[in-house]
């Protein structure tokens, strides 16, 4: 009889309880995936070069070199899906199939990823590969303190020390 009373206040806070967070469905984002990444090519050909989210759909340029030093570009329009893309794009005139995927943190206390990252593979006709990193850097409105590299007080002068140069 002693349970009784302990599990009817349990069901009364439960009942009681605000569970609008806990609604299904997708989480928001903390920071968006719309915007200019900086982008690194590597692989086959190497060189740098920018990407482009606007909506659902990546646009990937970039300025690429051989290791034979004959000079190409690297692009490709790609629609996103669920922060996934693939499809196909040009290297160095070649076709080439690219997959890749938008890495976004989970909520806004992820201290893993800062800002948004780009990951992609891809593959010429002639079964050459590549891989494209990059970033959509963190803005000033979204950075938090933990997101900013620390920074030693100078406490040369707190015991009597100097510092010898």
């Amino acid at each position: 009889m002693k349970r009784l009373p302990f599990i009817l206040t349990i069901v009364a806070l439960l009942l009681a309880a605000d569970w609008s967070d806990a609604a299904p469905g997708p989480r928001k984002r903390p920071r968006p995936k719309d915007g200019d990444y900086t982008l690194i090519v590597a692989g086959m050909v190497s060189g740098s070069g920018t990407g482009s989210v606007v909506g659902d759909t990546l646009t990937i340029t970039a300025k690429v070199t051989t290791e034979g030093g004959a000079e190409g570009t690297v692009s490709a329009t790609l629609p996103l899906t669920n922060n996934h893309f693939d499809g196909p794009g040009k290297v160095m005139g070649q076709t080439a199939t690219f997959t890749g995927r938008l890495d976004q943190p989970d909520d806004a206390t992820e201290l893993t990823i800062k800002g948004v990252r780009l990951t992609c593979t891809f593959k010429t006709v002639s079964l050459e590969y590549g891989r494209i990193i990059g970033n959509l850097p963190v803005s000033a409105a979204t950075s938090r303190p933990s997101d900013r590299p620390n920074k030693r007080p100078d406490r040369s002068g707190e015991r009597g020390e100097e510092r010898s140069r």
